[in-house]
């Protein structure tokens, strides 16, 4: 898995290896679209997706613990 730095949520590093795991999740039509286009977008919702979850404290509920685990997964 590629290690790039692409950016830093707090202490929370995202890499390059992410970037391409949440490019793989995309629906057909997205994954066809060159890498540049698709950069800038994705960066962002990992970058909101992970200081969003920066701020969750105390216990999820079961429901948001799964819909975590598979945002995580993927």
């Amino acid at each position: 898995m590629e290690l790039t730095v692409v950016a830093t949520v707090n202490d929370t590093e995202i890499t390059l290896g992410h970037m391409l795991v949440a490019r793989a999740t995309l629906p057909q039509q997205y994954q066809q679209l060159p890498d540049d286009a698709l950069f800038a977008g994705l960066l962002d919702q990992l970058v909101q997706q992970n200081a969003l979850a920066q701020t969750m404290t105390g216990d999820l509920s079961k429901r948001a613990q799964l819909a975590l685990d598979n945002q995580n997964s993927g």
